[in-house]
């Protein structure tokens, strides 16, 4: 908080006591203005006029100078009946099939409004796919599922082979009231359906498929290939939280496909 004594407090101080001595100066101006009046004139002026004058420009100068302060106060206290949510996203795993994916994304929430305790009382998701975006408001469950961390297998190309696997904790788990200065974090699981096909290649799975020719008899041999997904066509995701009011509270960060990491879940 700043002293009464910084530059702050006296710039504000001469800013809005100068409304006031603006109308002080006004009213010494008709004042003076009276006491020519009366020379020329050679007649005095009731002192009852002078003192309705004075009242009414004291009252008005102080009306202006309070006026700026209140409706700022006003302002802050409209602000503060409604809660306000800063959601941040630390993680995204998108895991793509055909035309369909799941995503999950690792959120925490932060309430920065002093005296206020939010509920949450919805999630969406948004998916921002070639350039158009895709949203999914029923979050499922992350129960059974695992990040799971990739490497190249060397010894074995061009597969890779899992270094790390961790479990998911739901944020919908945590139960952290939303008090200024705690927060909560965990992941959420979105489902989409009826995307357009992602972007894909056939991966050699090191086994062979043996079939017969009909017109020699003799076998023939093909490597066996497995289709893998990517979701390069994904660029940024959304994560918006709603309160009690119905307002919603987003949060987003880009998005960049990677091969080395994903998450394992029960389908």
């Amino acid at each position: 908080m700043d002293s009464i004594f910084s530059k702050k407090s006296m710039r504000t101080f001469v800013a809005d006591a100068g409304r006031e001595g603006m109308v002080s100066v006004v009213s010494s101006v008709i004042i003076f203005g009276f006491g020519v009046y009366e020379h020329l004139q050679g007649n005095a002026i009731p002192a009852y006029w002078f003192t309705v004058l004075s009242v009414l420009l004291f009252w008005l100068g102080a009306y202006i100078a309070w006026g700026k302060k209140a409706q700022a106060l006003e302002r802050h206290l409209e602000n503060a009946k409604h809660p306000k949510i800063e959601v941040a996203i630390h993680d995204a795993i998108i895991v793509p099939r055909w035309t369909q994916g799941d995503v999950f994304v690792l959120v925490s929430l932060h309430n920065p409004v002093l005296g206020i305790t939010p509920d949450v009382t919805g999630y969406r998701c948004c998916l921002k796919i070639d350039g158009k975006p895709r949203c999914n408001s029923e979050p499922l469950s992350v129960a059974e599922s695992f990040l799971v961390t990739y490497e190249d297998d060397y010894d074995n190309m061009p597969h890779v082979r899992a270094v790390s696997r961790t479990a998911l904790t739901d944020l919908r788990d945590d139960k952290t009231p939303l008090e200024r200065g705690r927060q909560r974090k965990g992941w959420l699981h979105f489902r989409f359906t009826g995307l357009p096909q992602w972007p894909s290649y056939e991966e050699p799975t090191g086994g062979m498929d043996v079939s017969v020719n009909p017109e020699t008899g003799e076998p023939e041999y093909s490597e066996e290939t497995e289709t893998v997904f990517q979701a390069k066509t994904v660029s940024s995701v959304e994560v918006s939280v709603t309160d009690v009011f119905k307002q919603w509270h987003p949060g987003a960060r880009d998005y960049k496909w990677t091969d080395y990491r994903s998450v394992v879940f029960k389908k």
